[in-house]
Protein backbone atom coordinates (compact mmCIF):
# COMPACT_ATOMS: atom_id res chain seq x y z
CA UNK A 1 0.00 0.00 0.00
CA UNK A 2 2.71 2.50 0.72
CA UNK A 3 4.01 2.14 -2.97
CA UNK A 4 0.54 3.34 -4.13
CA UNK A 5 0.11 7.14 -5.41
CA UNK A 6 -2.03 8.67 -2.93
CA UNK A 7 -5.38 8.79 -3.19
CA UNK A 8 -6.04 12.94 -3.69
CA UNK A 9 -9.51 13.60 -4.28
CA UNK A 10 -10.74 13.12 -7.85
CA UNK A 11 -7.55 10.64 -8.69
CA UNK A 12 -6.94 7.74 -10.19
CA UNK A 13 -5.71 6.50 -7.35
CA UNK A 14 -8.54 7.59 -5.18
CA UNK A 15 -10.95 5.35 -7.50
CA UNK A 16 -9.17 2.19 -7.64
CA UNK A 17 -8.95 2.68 -3.88
CA UNK A 18 -12.80 3.23 -3.82
CA UNK A 19 -13.20 -0.16 -5.84
CA UNK A 20 -10.73 -1.80 -3.20
CA UNK A 21 -13.55 -1.12 -0.67
CA UNK A 22 -16.30 -1.98 -2.91
CA UNK A 23 -14.83 -5.06 -2.96
CA UNK A 24 -14.57 -5.92 0.53
CA UNK A 25 -18.02 -4.84 0.94
CA UNK A 26 -18.88 -7.34 -1.79
CA UNK A 27 -17.24 -10.17 0.01
CA UNK A 28 -18.94 -9.41 3.22
CA UNK A 29 -22.04 -10.04 1.50
CA UNK A 30 -23.09 -6.27 0.75
CA UNK A 31 -24.63 -5.44 -2.91
CA UNK A 32 -22.37 -2.93 -3.59
CA UNK A 33 -23.36 0.60 -6.61
CA UNK A 34 -20.48 2.54 -7.95
CA UNK A 35 -21.61 5.91 -8.72
CA UNK A 36 -19.75 8.26 -10.81
CA UNK A 37 -20.10 11.99 -10.84
CA UNK A 38 -17.87 15.07 -11.73
CA UNK A 39 -17.38 17.56 -9.12
CA UNK A 40 -14.63 20.19 -8.29
CA UNK A 41 -12.62 19.79 -5.52
CA UNK A 42 -9.78 22.44 -5.27
CA UNK A 43 -11.71 23.92 -2.67
CA UNK A 44 -8.00 26.21 -2.05
CA UNK A 45 -7.88 27.86 -5.47
CA UNK A 46 -12.08 28.05 -5.62
CA UNK A 47 -11.36 30.44 -2.16
CA UNK A 48 -8.36 32.04 -3.45
CA UNK A 49 -10.19 33.21 -6.57
CA UNK A 50 -12.96 34.74 -3.74
CA UNK A 51 -9.84 36.64 -1.89
CA UNK A 52 -8.40 37.50 -5.13
CA UNK A 53 -11.61 39.18 -6.27
CA UNK A 54 -12.26 40.86 -2.85
CA UNK A 55 -8.45 42.81 -3.38
CA UNK A 56 -9.26 43.62 -6.76
CA UNK A 57 -12.60 45.21 -5.82
CA UNK A 58 -10.90 47.03 -2.61
CA UNK A 59 -8.19 48.82 -5.13
CA UNK A 60 -11.22 49.22 -7.43
CA UNK A 61 -13.30 50.92 -4.68
CA UNK A 62 -10.82 53.76 -4.74
CA UNK A 63 -11.45 54.95 -7.76
CA UNK A 64 -15.13 53.86 -8.36
CA UNK A 65 -16.72 52.76 -5.23
CA UNK A 66 -20.04 51.59 -6.52
CA UNK A 67 -17.52 49.16 -8.85
CA UNK A 68 -15.82 47.77 -5.91
CA UNK A 69 -18.78 47.45 -3.93
CA UNK A 70 -20.59 45.33 -6.64
CA UNK A 71 -17.27 42.96 -6.70
CA UNK A 72 -16.82 42.75 -3.23
CA UNK A 73 -20.34 41.85 -2.16
CA UNK A 74 -20.66 39.32 -5.31
CA UNK A 75 -17.07 37.49 -4.17
CA UNK A 76 -18.76 37.78 -0.41
CA UNK A 77 -22.04 36.31 -1.92
CA UNK A 78 -20.10 33.26 -4.14
CA UNK A 79 -18.04 32.43 -0.77
CA UNK A 80 -21.08 32.37 1.02
CA UNK A 81 -23.29 29.83 -1.30
CA UNK A 82 -20.63 27.43 -1.77
CA UNK A 83 -19.72 26.95 1.75
CA UNK A 84 -23.37 25.95 2.34
CA UNK A 85 -23.14 23.65 -0.56
CA UNK A 86 -25.80 25.36 -2.58
CA UNK A 87 -24.84 26.56 -5.59
CA UNK A 88 -20.79 27.03 -6.60
CA UNK A 89 -20.08 30.15 -8.96
CA UNK A 90 -16.78 31.42 -9.06
CA UNK A 91 -15.85 27.47 -8.10
CA UNK A 92 -16.57 26.81 -11.78
CA UNK A 93 -13.75 28.42 -12.83
CA UNK A 94 -11.66 25.53 -11.36
CA UNK A 95 -10.57 22.36 -12.78
CA UNK A 96 -13.76 19.41 -13.02
CA UNK A 97 -12.50 15.78 -12.11
CA UNK A 98 -14.64 12.70 -11.93
CA UNK A 99 -14.82 11.05 -8.41
CA UNK A 100 -16.89 7.54 -7.37
CA UNK A 101 -19.10 7.39 -4.38
CA UNK A 102 -19.53 3.58 -3.27
CA UNK A 103 -22.92 3.04 -2.18
CA UNK A 104 -23.58 -0.71 -0.18
CA UNK A 105 -27.24 -0.43 1.06
CA UNK A 106 -28.86 -2.60 4.05
CA UNK A 107 -29.00 -5.90 2.80
CA UNK A 108 -32.57 -6.69 3.94
CA UNK A 109 -33.22 -4.23 1.34
CA UNK A 110 -33.90 -4.64 -2.65
CA UNK A 111 -30.69 -5.39 -4.07
CA UNK A 112 -29.43 -7.55 -1.12
CA UNK A 113 -27.04 -10.56 -2.33
CA UNK A 114 -29.82 -13.74 -3.10
CA UNK A 115 -32.62 -11.51 -3.29
CA UNK A 116 -35.50 -11.31 -6.07
CA UNK A 117 -34.20 -7.55 -6.85
CA UNK A 118 -31.58 -6.82 -8.74
CA UNK A 119 -28.78 -5.31 -7.19
CA UNK A 120 -28.24 -1.42 -7.14
CA UNK A 121 -26.50 -0.13 -10.14
CA UNK A 122 -26.62 3.20 -11.84
CA UNK A 123 -28.95 2.36 -14.24
CA UNK A 124 -31.05 1.44 -11.19
CA UNK A 125 -30.27 4.76 -9.33
CA UNK A 126 -32.28 6.38 -12.46
CA UNK A 127 -34.91 4.08 -13.02
CA UNK A 128 -36.23 3.16 -9.76
CA UNK A 129 -38.83 0.19 -9.27
CA UNK A 130 -42.06 1.21 -8.05
CA UNK A 131 -42.21 3.01 -4.79
CA UNK A 132 -38.34 3.08 -4.46
CA UNK A 133 -36.51 6.17 -5.13
CA UNK A 134 -33.62 5.81 -6.60
CA UNK A 135 -30.20 6.22 -4.94
CA UNK A 136 -32.20 4.58 -2.00
CA UNK A 137 -32.82 1.22 -0.69
CA UNK A 138 -36.27 2.41 0.76
CA UNK A 139 -38.39 5.40 -0.40
CA UNK A 140 -39.92 5.28 2.70
CA UNK A 141 -40.70 3.49 6.10
CA UNK A 142 -43.68 2.32 5.68
CA UNK A 143 -42.86 1.14 1.86
CA UNK A 144 -39.63 -0.49 3.37
CA UNK A 145 -42.04 -2.88 5.32
CA UNK A 146 -43.91 -3.67 1.93
CA UNK A 147 -40.88 -4.11 -0.14
CA UNK A 148 -39.36 -6.50 2.01
CA UNK A 149 -42.47 -8.66 3.06
CA UNK A 150 -40.65 -11.57 1.53
CA UNK A 151 -37.71 -12.07 2.92
CA UNK A 152 -34.02 -12.57 0.71
CA UNK A 153 -33.11 -16.50 0.00
CA UNK A 154 -30.02 -16.95 2.33
CA UNK A 155 -31.69 -14.00 4.83
CA UNK A 156 -30.96 -15.21 8.86
CA UNK A 157 -34.62 -16.27 10.21
CA UNK A 158 -36.36 -13.37 11.74
CA UNK A 159 -34.37 -10.75 9.56
CA UNK A 160 -36.78 -9.64 6.86
CA UNK A 161 -38.99 -9.03 10.13
CA UNK A 162 -36.59 -6.60 11.32
CA UNK A 163 -36.33 -4.58 8.06
CA UNK A 164 -40.00 -4.42 7.84
CA UNK A 165 -39.74 -2.72 11.03
CA UNK A 166 -36.73 -0.24 10.44
CA UNK A 167 -38.36 3.10 10.88
CA UNK A 168 -34.83 5.16 10.40
CA UNK A 169 -32.04 4.60 7.41
CA UNK A 170 -28.83 5.26 8.98
CA UNK A 171 -26.16 6.83 6.46
CA UNK A 172 -22.51 5.83 7.93
CA UNK A 173 -19.97 7.28 5.79
CA UNK A 174 -16.22 7.80 5.16
CA UNK A 175 -13.72 9.13 2.77
CA UNK A 176 -9.98 7.60 1.98
CA UNK A 177 -8.68 10.64 -0.34
CA UNK A 178 -5.89 12.72 1.06
CA UNK A 179 -5.60 16.44 2.31
CA UNK A 180 -2.57 18.39 1.18
CA UNK A 181 -0.31 19.92 3.49
CA UNK A 182 1.66 23.42 3.05
CA UNK A 183 1.72 26.41 5.29
CA UNK A 184 -2.09 26.11 5.66
CA UNK A 185 -1.89 22.75 7.31
CA UNK A 186 1.01 23.69 9.83
CA UNK A 187 -0.83 26.70 11.18
CA UNK A 188 -4.34 24.97 11.50
CA UNK A 189 -2.09 23.62 14.81
CA UNK A 190 -2.79 27.47 15.92
CA UNK A 191 -6.35 27.71 15.78
CA UNK A 192 -6.76 30.79 14.30
CA UNK A 193 -9.66 29.19 11.95
CA UNK A 194 -10.01 28.26 8.21
CA UNK A 195 -8.41 30.80 5.56
CA UNK A 196 -12.09 31.06 4.27
CA UNK A 197 -13.36 32.27 7.98
CA UNK A 198 -10.97 35.16 7.09
CA UNK A 199 -11.65 35.99 3.69
CA UNK A 200 -15.21 36.04 4.57
CA UNK A 201 -14.72 38.46 7.62
CA UNK A 202 -11.97 40.72 4.74
CA UNK A 203 -14.86 40.74 1.95
CA UNK A 204 -17.42 42.05 4.07
CA UNK A 205 -15.04 44.89 5.46
CA UNK A 206 -13.98 45.74 2.27
CA UNK A 207 -17.59 45.97 1.26
CA UNK A 208 -18.41 48.12 4.03
CA UNK A 209 -15.57 50.76 3.27
CA UNK A 210 -16.76 50.73 -0.42
CA UNK A 211 -19.65 52.03 0.83
CA UNK A 212 -18.37 54.12 3.39
CA UNK A 213 -16.78 55.85 -0.13
CA UNK A 214 -20.27 55.80 -1.80
CA UNK A 215 -21.69 57.58 1.03
CA UNK A 216 -18.97 60.44 0.62
CA UNK A 217 -19.50 61.68 3.78
CA UNK A 218 -15.45 62.40 3.79
CA UNK A 219 -12.83 60.86 5.63
CA UNK A 220 -11.04 59.18 3.03
CA UNK A 221 -7.82 58.84 4.46
CA UNK A 222 -9.50 57.30 7.63
CA UNK A 223 -11.27 54.95 5.47
CA UNK A 224 -8.17 54.22 3.39
CA UNK A 225 -6.44 53.40 6.45
CA UNK A 226 -9.03 51.22 7.41
CA UNK A 227 -9.19 49.40 3.90
CA UNK A 228 -5.83 48.81 3.89
CA UNK A 229 -5.81 45.68 6.80
CA UNK A 230 -9.00 43.30 5.13
CA UNK A 231 -6.53 43.76 1.56
CA UNK A 232 -3.68 42.73 2.78
CA UNK A 233 -5.64 40.25 5.08
CA UNK A 234 -7.22 38.93 1.32
CA UNK A 235 -3.24 39.39 -0.24
CA UNK A 236 -2.20 37.10 2.36
CA UNK A 237 -4.97 34.85 1.88
CA UNK A 238 -4.40 34.56 -1.75
CA UNK A 239 -0.82 33.81 -1.01
CA UNK A 240 -1.91 30.42 2.04
CA UNK A 241 -4.73 28.96 -0.40
CA UNK A 242 -2.22 29.00 -3.75
CA UNK A 243 0.14 27.61 -1.55
CA UNK A 244 -1.85 24.56 -0.61
CA UNK A 245 -3.38 24.28 -3.63
CA UNK A 246 0.35 23.31 -4.61
CA UNK A 247 1.83 21.46 -1.57
CA UNK A 248 2.51 17.80 -1.31
CA UNK A 249 -0.69 15.62 -0.79
CA UNK A 250 -0.14 13.91 3.03
CA UNK A 251 -0.54 10.69 3.20
CA UNK A 252 -3.91 8.96 3.15
CA UNK A 253 -6.13 8.08 6.65
CA UNK A 254 -7.63 4.56 5.91
CA UNK A 255 -8.44 4.24 9.58
CA UNK A 256 -12.47 5.20 9.37
CA UNK A 257 -13.21 3.51 5.95
CA UNK A 258 -11.99 0.18 7.50
CA UNK A 259 -13.64 0.81 10.86
CA UNK A 260 -17.07 1.46 8.84
CA UNK A 261 -16.43 -1.87 7.06
CA UNK A 262 -15.80 -3.87 9.95
CA UNK A 263 -18.48 -2.26 12.02
CA UNK A 264 -21.18 -2.95 9.02
CA UNK A 265 -19.84 -6.52 8.79
CA UNK A 266 -20.84 -6.80 12.92
CA UNK A 267 -24.31 -5.28 12.37
CA UNK A 268 -25.09 -7.67 9.31
CA UNK A 269 -24.43 -10.86 11.25
CA UNK A 270 -26.95 -9.13 13.82
CA UNK A 271 -29.10 -6.60 12.23
CA UNK A 272 -30.68 -4.29 14.16
CA UNK A 273 -34.60 -4.24 13.95
CA UNK A 274 -35.19 -0.92 13.48
CA UNK A 275 -32.37 0.73 12.16
CA UNK A 276 -31.53 0.03 8.42
CA UNK A 277 -27.75 0.81 7.86
CA UNK A 278 -26.38 2.41 4.46
CA UNK A 279 -22.50 2.56 3.41
CA UNK A 280 -21.44 5.55 1.74
CA UNK A 281 -17.66 5.97 1.02
CA UNK A 282 -18.05 9.41 -0.56
CA UNK A 283 -15.15 10.58 -2.94
CA UNK A 284 -13.70 13.57 -2.94
CA UNK A 285 -13.82 14.06 0.94
CA UNK A 286 -11.00 16.30 1.18
CA UNK A 287 -12.44 18.59 -1.18
CA UNK A 288 -14.97 20.03 1.42
CA UNK A 289 -16.90 17.10 0.82
CA UNK A 290 -18.34 17.72 -2.53
CA UNK A 291 -18.59 14.12 -3.48
CA UNK A 292 -20.71 13.13 -1.07
CA UNK A 293 -22.81 16.36 -1.60
CA UNK A 294 -23.79 14.99 -4.93
CA UNK A 295 -24.66 11.63 -3.61
CA UNK A 296 -27.13 13.59 -1.14
CA UNK A 297 -28.11 16.02 -3.93
CA UNK A 298 -29.22 13.02 -6.11
CA UNK A 299 -30.69 11.22 -3.44
CA UNK A 300 -32.76 13.80 -2.09
CA UNK A 301 -33.74 15.12 -5.34
CA UNK A 302 -35.56 11.70 -6.36
CA UNK A 303 -37.08 11.41 -2.76
CA UNK A 304 -38.80 14.34 -3.56
CA UNK A 305 -36.55 17.39 -1.35
CA UNK A 306 -37.94 20.23 -3.13
CA UNK A 307 -40.88 19.34 -0.90
CA UNK A 308 -41.55 22.06 2.26
CA UNK A 309 -38.81 20.58 4.69
CA UNK A 310 -40.50 18.46 7.66
CA UNK A 311 -41.42 19.32 11.31
CA UNK A 312 -39.17 19.53 13.29
CA UNK A 313 -40.92 17.83 16.08
CA UNK A 314 -41.91 14.86 13.74
CA UNK A 315 -37.86 14.19 12.76
CA UNK A 316 -37.16 13.87 16.62
CA UNK A 317 -40.54 12.09 17.67
CA UNK A 318 -38.43 9.32 14.96
CA UNK A 319 -34.95 9.83 15.91
CA UNK A 320 -36.16 10.78 19.96
CA UNK A 321 -38.46 7.62 20.74
CA UNK A 322 -41.45 9.73 22.21
CA UNK A 323 -44.47 8.40 23.13
CA UNK A 324 -46.97 8.13 20.39
CA UNK A 325 -44.70 7.46 17.58
CA UNK A 326 -44.37 3.91 15.68
CA UNK A 327 -47.08 1.98 14.06
CA UNK A 328 -48.98 5.86 14.59
CA UNK A 329 -46.61 8.08 13.04
CA UNK A 330 -45.67 5.56 9.76
CA UNK A 331 -49.59 5.41 9.28
CA UNK A 332 -49.44 9.47 8.81
CA UNK A 333 -46.77 9.17 5.97
CA UNK A 334 -48.59 6.01 4.10
CA UNK A 335 -47.11 4.17 1.30
CA UNK A 336 -47.59 5.38 -2.71
CA UNK A 337 -50.26 2.98 -3.13
CA UNK A 338 -52.12 3.20 0.07
CA UNK A 339 -52.13 6.80 -0.11
CA UNK A 340 -53.82 6.71 -3.79
CA UNK A 341 -55.79 4.31 -2.75
CA UNK A 342 -57.22 6.53 -0.10
CA UNK A 343 -57.72 9.65 -2.83
CA UNK A 344 -59.13 7.75 -5.79
CA UNK A 345 -61.74 6.04 -3.27
CA UNK A 346 -62.92 10.20 -2.55
CA UNK A 347 -65.49 11.75 -4.91
CA UNK A 348 -63.59 14.53 -6.73
CA UNK A 349 -59.97 13.99 -5.59
CA UNK A 350 -57.86 15.44 -8.27
CA UNK A 351 -54.48 16.13 -8.96
CA UNK A 352 -53.30 18.62 -6.33
CA UNK A 353 -54.46 15.85 -3.74
CA UNK A 354 -52.12 13.54 -5.46
CA UNK A 355 -49.46 15.95 -5.54
CA UNK A 356 -50.04 16.58 -1.65
CA UNK A 357 -49.89 12.67 -0.58
CA UNK A 358 -46.68 12.10 -2.86
CA UNK A 359 -44.77 15.03 -1.32
CA UNK A 360 -45.78 13.96 2.42
CA UNK A 361 -44.06 10.40 1.32
CA UNK A 362 -41.42 12.46 0.13
CA UNK A 363 -41.14 14.16 3.55
CA UNK A 364 -41.36 10.81 5.56
CA UNK A 365 -38.49 9.52 3.12
CA UNK A 366 -35.99 12.55 4.23
CA UNK A 367 -37.40 12.27 7.96
CA UNK A 368 -36.04 9.35 7.98
CA UNK A 369 -32.30 9.59 6.97
CA UNK A 370 -30.16 10.05 9.37
CA UNK A 371 -26.35 10.57 8.70
CA UNK A 372 -23.03 9.38 10.76
CA UNK A 373 -19.71 10.37 9.36
CA UNK A 374 -16.97 8.52 11.05
CA UNK A 375 -13.14 10.72 10.82
CA UNK A 376 -9.14 9.99 12.23
CA UNK A 377 -8.35 11.94 15.15
CA UNK A 378 -4.79 11.86 17.16
CA UNK A 379 -6.35 12.27 20.75
CA UNK A 380 -9.12 10.29 22.25
CA UNK A 381 -12.53 9.05 20.68
CA UNK A 382 -14.77 12.27 20.59
CA UNK A 383 -18.53 13.23 19.18
CA UNK A 384 -18.73 16.16 17.79
CA UNK A 385 -21.15 19.05 19.02
CA UNK A 386 -21.03 20.97 16.32
CA UNK A 387 -18.72 21.42 12.96
CA UNK A 388 -18.69 25.26 11.49
CA UNK A 389 -18.18 26.42 7.61
CA UNK A 390 -18.35 30.39 8.42
CA UNK A 391 -20.57 29.67 11.91
CA UNK A 392 -21.13 26.90 14.03
CA UNK A 393 -23.69 24.45 12.74
CA UNK A 394 -25.11 21.96 15.28
CA UNK A 395 -25.65 19.02 14.88
CA UNK A 396 -29.02 16.38 15.69
CA UNK A 397 -29.31 16.82 19.47
CA UNK A 398 -30.98 13.37 19.69
CA UNK A 399 -27.58 12.08 17.85
CA UNK A 400 -25.73 13.62 19.92
CA UNK A 401 -26.93 12.44 23.32
CA UNK A 402 -27.27 9.16 21.80
CA UNK A 403 -23.57 9.26 20.91
CA UNK A 404 -23.07 10.69 24.90
CA UNK A 405 -24.48 7.54 25.79
CA UNK A 406 -22.71 5.28 23.72
CA UNK A 407 -19.30 7.14 25.13
CA UNK A 408 -20.94 6.16 28.90
CA UNK A 409 -20.90 2.22 27.42
CA UNK A 410 -17.40 2.76 26.27
CA UNK A 411 -16.02 4.23 28.91
CA UNK A 412 -12.77 2.54 29.10
CA UNK A 413 -11.89 4.27 25.76
CA UNK A 414 -11.81 7.45 27.16
CA UNK A 415 -14.21 9.02 24.71
CA UNK A 416 -15.60 12.80 25.36
CA UNK A 417 -17.14 15.36 23.30
CA UNK A 418 -15.64 18.11 21.04
CA UNK A 419 -17.12 21.42 20.30
CA UNK A 420 -15.79 23.82 17.83
CA UNK A 421 -15.21 21.96 15.03
CA UNK A 422 -14.40 23.22 11.60
CA UNK A 423 -14.44 20.31 9.24
CA UNK A 424 -16.69 21.09 5.95
CA UNK A 425 -17.45 17.10 5.77
CA UNK A 426 -20.46 14.46 4.93
CA UNK A 427 -22.14 15.30 8.51
CA UNK A 428 -21.88 19.27 7.88
CA UNK A 429 -23.42 18.91 4.43
CA UNK A 430 -26.43 16.54 5.51
CA UNK A 431 -26.94 18.93 8.40
CA UNK A 432 -26.74 22.36 5.80
CA UNK A 433 -29.48 20.44 4.15
CA UNK A 434 -31.78 20.02 7.25
CA UNK A 435 -30.66 16.16 8.07
CA UNK A 436 -30.57 14.57 11.50
CA UNK A 437 -26.09 14.04 11.21
CA UNK A 438 -23.63 13.85 14.15
CA UNK A 439 -19.68 13.55 13.26
CA UNK A 440 -17.54 10.54 15.49
CA UNK A 441 -13.82 10.77 15.33
CA UNK A 442 -11.73 7.56 16.59
CA UNK A 443 -7.74 7.08 16.98
CA UNK A 444 -8.45 3.72 15.93
CA UNK A 445 -10.13 0.84 14.27
CA UNK A 446 -10.92 -0.90 17.55
CA UNK A 447 -12.24 2.56 19.42
CA UNK A 448 -14.08 3.48 16.29
CA UNK A 449 -15.88 -0.22 15.79
CA UNK A 450 -16.68 -0.37 19.73
CA UNK A 451 -18.30 3.45 19.37
CA UNK A 452 -20.07 3.02 16.62
CA UNK A 453 -21.66 -0.33 17.11
CA UNK A 454 -22.96 0.99 20.81
CA UNK A 455 -24.04 4.51 19.11
CA UNK A 456 -26.37 1.94 16.38
CA UNK A 457 -27.37 -0.45 19.37
CA UNK A 458 -28.84 2.21 21.32
CA UNK A 459 -30.32 3.94 18.58
CA UNK A 460 -32.16 0.85 17.68
CA UNK A 461 -33.13 0.35 21.16
CA UNK A 462 -34.67 3.89 21.91
CA UNK A 463 -36.84 3.45 18.27
CA UNK A 464 -37.64 -0.05 19.86
CA UNK A 465 -39.04 1.37 22.83
CA UNK A 466 -40.97 4.28 20.57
Amino acid sequence: MEDEPIPLPGSDAERRAHLRLAERLRDGGRAVAVETCWVRPRWELAHALHAGLGAAASVVAVGAPAVGLGLALFALLSLLLDLSGRLFLLRRLTPERATQTVVAPDPRGPGAPGSAVASPSAAALDAPAAGTAPGSAVASPSAARAALDAPAAGTAPGAAADARSSRVRLLLTAHVDAPRGGLRHRLARLRVGPPFLWVAVALLAVAACAAARLAGDGGETAVGLVQLAPTLVLLAAVGLLVDSALATPLPPDRRPADALIAAVGALDAAPPRNVAVDVVIAGAGEGQAVGFLAHLRRRLAHAGADAPAPTSRRALARLGGRAGTGAGADDRAPSGGRALARLGGRAGAGARRVRAARAGERRAEREAIAVVELTATDGPPRWLMSDAALLPLAYHPRLVSLAAAAANEERALGPGPARGGRVVGAALRARQRRLPAIRLAAPDETSAVALLLTFVELLDAQLERG
